[in-house]
């Protein structure tokens, strides 16, 4: 079976877009003739996972890059160029510690330049180290989210619940008053 062509694949942000156009994520162009980009090529697979921290969905994606393209757009945005990556790290809740920072100033002069990939994939382990912890929050935040709106739709199927069974029990009352009124009308008609 062939590869499809990138313009036949779905760019990998374009379901990302709407969520993520508060760091500064473009919306995925739309020119006619425009570059495709397979999401698994080797330049994406080096770039991508710098990105996982602030867009934590393209963790789940990651292991299927071959079902996926990059639009042109995003390709300069976030894998041939680096301002969007340097714009992120600038902005990070988390400053690179004293420790880091020089790692942190070796991959900026590391990713436009063709150095070996072994300094890329160091640099990128250092990086991801120093901003690992904005994931864990963000990850805690999502799932506390989650559990808050989990606890809160539980309260209301419990209080749903019990309004049921007062109802059942009502209904059980209404049909006894009924049975014993329909035992009267019986009564009265014997009477008369």
């Amino acid at each position: 079976m062939s590869r499809p062509n990138a313009e036949d694949l779905t760019c990998i942000f374009q379901n990302l877009v709407k969520d993520h156009k508060n760091i500064g994520l473009s919306a995925c162009g739309t020119k006619t003739k425009q570059t495709w980009r397979h999401a698994d090529s080797p330049a994406a697979k080096k770039r991508l996972p710098l990105y996982h921290p602030y867009i934590p969905e393209l963790v789940d994606l990651h292991s299927s890059l071959s079902s996926y393209s990059i639009c042109e757009t995003h390709y300069n945005q976030l894998i041939s160029k680096d301002n969007f990556y340097q714009q992120l790290l600038n902005n990070s809740l988390f400053p690179p510690s004293s420790s880091s920072s020089s790692s942190v100033h070796q991959f900026q002069t590391d990713t436009n330049s063709d150095n070996n990939s072994t300094s890329i994939s160091r640099t990128h382990e250092e990086v991801t180290d120093f901003i690992g912890s904005h994931l864990s929050i963000e990850r805690a935040k999502n799932l506390f989210d989650k559990s808050q709106d989990n606890s809160d739709v539980t309260y209301a199927i419990t209080e749903l619940l019990f309004q049921l069974e007062i109802q059942k029990g009502e209904i059980i009352e209404l049909r006894k008053n009924i049975s014993e009124y329909c035992e009267e009308i019986v009564h009265l008609k014997k009477l008369y």
